[in-house]
């Protein structure tokens, strides 16, 4: 897609008050975004599922960074924990219900000794 293309998907989206994929520009009232968790209960989406599948891990890295310094510098979680759940696709199931802890091998075991949770999703 060109970036004349790019440029009038992300306008026509702008104009009808929806935010766009970073890459394609498509509105996300005309498709459907990907999201993953870099907290248990924060997810953040900057690709549509169709450029998201269609990218690159370190081109998905660098459509998040974009997204990030456009909207999310304030929001107290550091980039690294953004890409982080990027490189490795992490979905809200890869954190303990209980207590938010990372399931670091996708195990889906809690090992944090306070949580009381041994495993979850199962």
């Amino acid at each position: 897609m060109n970036k004349l293309q790019v440029w009038l998907n992300r306008r026509a989206a702008e104009v009808l008050g929806y935010g766009s994929c970073e890459k394609c520009g498509r509105g996300w009232n005309i498709c459907k975004g990907y999201g993953v968790a870099h907290t248990s209960s924060t997810g953040s989406f900057a690709l549509c599922e169709d450029c998201w599948n269609n990218s690159t891990v370190d081109e998905r890295v660098m459509y998040w960074k974009i997204a990030y310094d456009k909207h999310w510098t304030d929001t107290g979680i550091p980039f690294s924990r953004y890409e982080q759940a990027v490189r490795r696709n992490l979905q809200w199931e890869n954190y303990c219900p209980q207590c938010g802890y990372l399931s670091e091998d996708g195990s889906n075991k809690c090992m944090n000794k306070d949580c009381g949770v041994e495993r979850w999703g199962i």
